[in-house]
């Protein structure tokens, strides 16, 4: 077979101004320098008009071609170049085709690996609080989960890569609440345990291993701070010490503090409590079981005392200008009739009261070696509860006042009543008890 002349710019003009002049059938031109290299042309359709070079070679006994780019962007000198160093990595016994294919692979797979390290615990904490926010009975909670996320779990992890997130990382982000906020550090170091478990199951983090290891947490920073054993509660004997400590206290903060602890409520459900749940005329309330913390023990109803009655009637003249019977409105709403106040300034209303006439928790302060002040939430429950055992009251009552379930299922559906006349009697000699050292 005769040899190609090899190609030069006048011999390449010459055969791409005689293609122009086709029929549309792709021609080409080989190089006699470089065995393999050729110029191939093509006339499209409208006088469009392509160039490229290939190279080809065969391989275990097949014809093969490798593109080397277009003309004139891919000049003949550096065509020629592309088509030695193949022509090299052929002698040496590499394939140019799977070279290539190796190549793209690799190079997809080290893109996917940076798009997937770029992913932070920021981007998707949306996603999860949107996942969780169902297993969350009341918006009141919901908030508080949230906030306790970013405030002290976001600012460090926030910006790391789920992927690259350790040990080592979760408990710096942890450690400055570790001795002196022990509950808060508890519960969210749990909901970032939740976070990793949530991120690894949707493929987000490949390690499956969770960095959020608590044996190993304590032997990087620690031992956690002591928490309370249970919510601090004061003497029960000094509740209504407490009530008329706020008699001169007026507004909806103070309002929503009196009425949770009269309805043994969590705070929770105190503040997200709408009027569309009250009825006055039977005085009670009602809070459907995913409003509830436990769920699983279903729907409650409240049986109102006289005095947490007269609460929400003050709560109505405050609300005087606004539409209170609407299903958004809240009870003890701050600025507007969709706004509640925080548990949090409620939280530290109590405290502000509780230090002021020092009244502490004498179990809990006895146990941790310092004054530990009350919480609403402890007064509302525990300290009911302490009442109804030291006086005889009916504690089955107690338990189904503060949602808790006292019954199989099977016993349930036979009493349906639900203590009905005992559990609002208790209601209001709770109520009566609680204002005892207030002239009405």
């Amino acid at each position: 077979m005769k040899k190609a002349d090899e190609l030069s710019d006048l011999r390449i003009k010459a055969f791409l101004k005689a293609s122009r002049q086709g029929t549309g059938k792709e021609v080409h031109i080989s190089d006699g320098k470089i065995p393999g290299l050729s110029l191939w042309a093509r006339k499209g359709a409208a006088n469009a008009f392509t160039a490229r070079w290939k190279y080809s070679y065969r391989k275990e006994g097949k014809s093969k071609v490798f593109g080397l780019g277009s003309y004139p962007a891919v000049s003949l000198q550096v065509a020629r170049g592309q088509a030695a160093a193949l022509r090299a990595s052929l002698m040496s016994g590499k394939d140019p085709r799977e070279e290539k294919r190796k190549a793209e692979a690799e190079r997809k797979r080290i893109e996917e690996q940076e798009a997937h390290d770029a992913v932070t615990v920021g981007d998707l904490f949306e996603d999860f609080i949107r996942a969780q926010s169902s297993t969350w009975g009341s918006a009141t909670y919901r908030l508080k989960e949230t906030n306790r996320f970013k405030n002290h779990l976001l600012p460090t992890v926030g910006p790391m890569s789920i992927e690259a997130v350790t040990v080592n990382d979760v408990a710096a982000a942890i450690s400055p609440i570790w001795q002196e906020k022990a509950e808060t550090a508890k519960k969210s170091l749990s909901l970032l345990r939740k976070f990793f478990d949530w991120a690894a199951l949707n493929g987000f983090r490949v390690n499956k291993s969770n960095p959020v290891d608590s044996r190993r947490i304590r032997l990087l920073i620690g031992a956690r701070g002591q928490s309370f054993a249970h919510r601090p509660a004061m003497d029960y004997e000094e509740v209504p010490e407490l009530f008329a400590a706020m008699a001169g206290q007026q507004g909806t903060a103070f309002n929503v503090l009196r009425f949770a602890i009269l309805c043994n409520l969590r705070l929770s459900n105190a503040l997200s409590l709408k009027w569309n749940q009250v009825d006055m005329e039977k005085q009670t309330l009602f809070f459907s079981a995913s409003e509830m913390k436990r769920q699983a023990n279903g729907n409650f109803t409240v049986y109102l005392s006289s005095q947490a009655v007269e609460l929400l009637r003050e709560q109505k003249r405050l609300g005087k200008n606004v539409q209170n019977e609407l299903t958004g409105c809240y009870v003890f709403f701050s600025k507007d009739p969709s706004q509640h106040y925080s548990l949090t300034l409620i939280e530290q209303i109590m405290k502000k009261i509780c230090r002021e006439h020092e009244f502490y928790d004498p179990h809990e302060s006895a146990r941790l070696g310092r004054r530990v002040l009350p919480t609403v939430h402890g007064t509302a429950r525990a300290s009911f509860l302490t009442w109804v055992e030291a006086t005889g009251k009916d504690r089955r009552a107690a338990e189904r006042n503060l949602h808790h379930k006292t019954e199989t299922a099977v016993g349930a559906s036979y009493n349906r009543e639900g203590y009905a006349l005992i559990r609002r009697k208790l209601s209001q000699d709770w109520g009566d008890f609680c204002f005892s050292k207030l002239k009405i």
